[in-house]
């Protein structure tokens, strides 16, 4: 069965969740919303540009800018819906649910990949140019936000995310 407009927008928008690829909704005025955890774990950097190209030029011009993306719509309120053509990691999509279900700041997340890449503190000190102290109060936040009381534990929940 094939669905355009409205209804192919509908479906992807409820599917989107258990969707791996980025999945964005793309208001007639320009404004992007992520609609799962693998859009929400795309590269600031590149949402940007995404957005500067469709104040730019519009969806076709983001299209443009973009390899492999598609585009569903427009909707009867002019709406779009961006699908991205590669998948995120699994790392990828567990940070930003993590990001997400447990409020991390943006450092808190950098100790966290590199958590998940089996770093300890001196290590993760060395790496983020901060003091090994600070790396481990840093993952002492993370245990206390994931409700976890061991690294592997919060491991455990982080591929669950995923």
């Amino acid at each position: 069965m094939r669905v355009r407009g409205d209804e192919q927008i509908d479906l992807v928008s409820r599917l989107a969740g258990r969707n791996a690829r980025p999945v964005w909704h793309v208001a007639s005025d320009g404004r992007l919303r992520a609609l799962n955890a693998a859009a929400d774990a795309m590269e600031p950097a590149r949402v940007a540009r995404l957005a500067r190209a469709i104040a730019a030029e519009g969806v076709n011009g983001a299209l443009k800018v973009e390899e492999g993306v598609e585009a569903l719509g427009p909707d009867a309120r002019g709406d779009h819906l961006m699908v991205f053509g590669e998948e995120v990691s699994l790392v990828e999509r567990a940070l930003a649910e993590a990001r997400r279900l447990w409020r991390l700041s943006p450092r808190q997340c950098d100790v966290l990949r590199e958590v998940i890449e089996g770093c300890g503190p001196r290590e993760i000190g060395q790496r983020l140019r901060i003091k090994w102290d600070t790396a481990r109060k840093h993952v002492q936040a993370l245990l206390n936000k994931s409700g976890c009381s061991t690294r592997a534990e919060m491991l455990g929940k982080l591929l669950k995310m995923g």
